[in-house]
């Protein structure tokens, strides 16, 4: 699953520099950035289960990405990461330590939901614009000036 998250990612960053969508770039950077700091932490400590850290985590992520959001996509992605917290807290609150399953299966289906946001708004809005932008605008249709006026 690790590769996966990673490939996703960078389709991510990919999309957003298409898109030339600064607000798009943030978000796809702090996603990975979030990705792979847990990720490091999880291979260097051994500790699957470190939800305070990844409370932390996502609580910084979660702010970079609602400052100033660019619309409903990026307050939505935000909003993703303020469940995520929610649910680590949850799965403190159990203490169950046969919960450790659940807890990465909703865990991965979140950062899916986070990804298809970011992509939807991509193909959406940024894509659209970024194909604006490289091809132009097209010729209006009419000649400038009130129709039937012209000399």
């Amino acid at each position: 699953m690790l590769y996966e998250f990673l490939i996703a990612y960078v389709v991510l960053l990919g999309l957003s520099a298409l898109c030339r969508s600064r607000q798009m770039m943030r978000v796809s950077l702090a996603m990975l950035g979030n990705w792979a700091v847990n990720s490091l932490f999880v291979a260097s400590t051994g500790n699957f289960a470190p939800w305070a850290w990844f409370a932390c985590v996502d609580f910084v992520t979660a702010l970079v990405i609602l400052r100033n959001p660019a619309g409903k996509w990026q307050s939505a992605i935000g909003w993703v990461y303020i469940a995520q917290i929610v649910m680590h807290f949850c799965f403190a609150v159990t203490n169950n330590p046969d919960g450790i399953y659940p807890y990465w299966l909703w865990l991965t289906r979140l950062a899916w939901v986070q990804i298809l946001l970011v992509a939807t708004w991509g193909i959406g809005g940024g894509l659209r614009a970024g194909i604006r932008r490289l091809f132009g605008r097209p010729h209006h249709p009419v000649p400038h000036g009130m129709a039937g006026m012209e000399p």
